[in-house]
């Protein structure tokens, strides 16, 4: 399961109950920053699955180990960083996603838990951010030879977009939702949604279920996803 909780604790809480009443998992949350990871709001998932980790603003949830977490720092150009843009320890850069290994049954499963730069109008034109953002993580997932691995969270890209394709057939990955899903399976806005911003887009697995849940107590903004992968 996956959601842009938007910095609401009320709404992480709300996907903190849902969640295990759901039997996710692997459990994917972005827009959590710190002060609310650490807090009460996170109780119940941090009850309810062994393993976690919280970096930045993503949190992940899990029935399975973790083997390992990475920030992969989609936005700035620092240097002496590696060309792959994994980023350890650097609390200054604003990241875009975090890389988290999780030990499956059937074997190590890359995360690329994301969330994208929106599109905005800027000095360098619309959505210059973002398509930068988007680009540079389809060079980091490109370079990434892990054999099960999948992006998921706020990837901020509708499926009409050209943009959409780079993530998806451009890197041999899958959507989850036009594998498996119903309809437009839109998450965004909360209230009335009309685009699809979130997604599991993945290799070395098969998607075989993609819905849409509704709007939590207190959730604005993006609607909580769940798939059901084959491994």
């Amino acid at each position: 399961m996956s959601e842009d909780v938007n910095a609401s604790p009320v709404e992480l809480a709300a996907f903190g109950q849902l969640a295990p009443n759901q039997h996710a998992d692997i459990v994917a949350v972005q827009h959590v920053p710190p002060s609310l990871a650490a807090s009460s709001a996170t109780a119940t998932l941090n009850a309810s699955y062994g393993y976690h980790v919280t970096q930045y603003e993503f949190g992940v949830w899990s029935r399975y180990p973790i083997a390992d977490a990475r920030a992969v720092d989609l936005t700035t150009t620092t240097a002496g960083s590696d060309p792959a843009g994994l980023v350890a320890d650097a609390p200054h850069v604003v990241v875009g996603a975090l890389r988290v290994t999780v030990t499956m049954p059937q074997g190590p499963l890359v995360l690329y838990v994301v969330h994208i730069p929106q599109p905005v109008l800027g000095d360098q034109g619309f959505a210059k951010v973002r398509d930068d953002a988007v680009a540079r993580l389809v060079k980091t997932v490109a370079a990434d030879h892990a054999p099960k691995l999948a992006v998921v969270g706020d990837v901020n890209v509708a499926q009409t977009d050209r943009r959409f394709s780079d993530l998806g057939s451009g890197l041999g990955l899958t959507s989850a939702q036009a594998a498996a899903g119903r309809g437009f399976g839109f998450t965004w806005p909360a209230e009335f949604p009309v685009v699809r911003l979130d997604d599991l887009l993945m290799r070395g697995g098969t998607p075989v279920r993609s819905v849409v849940l509704p709007a939590l107590s207190g959730g604005k903004t993006h609607l909580p996803i769940e798939i059901d992968i084959h491994l």
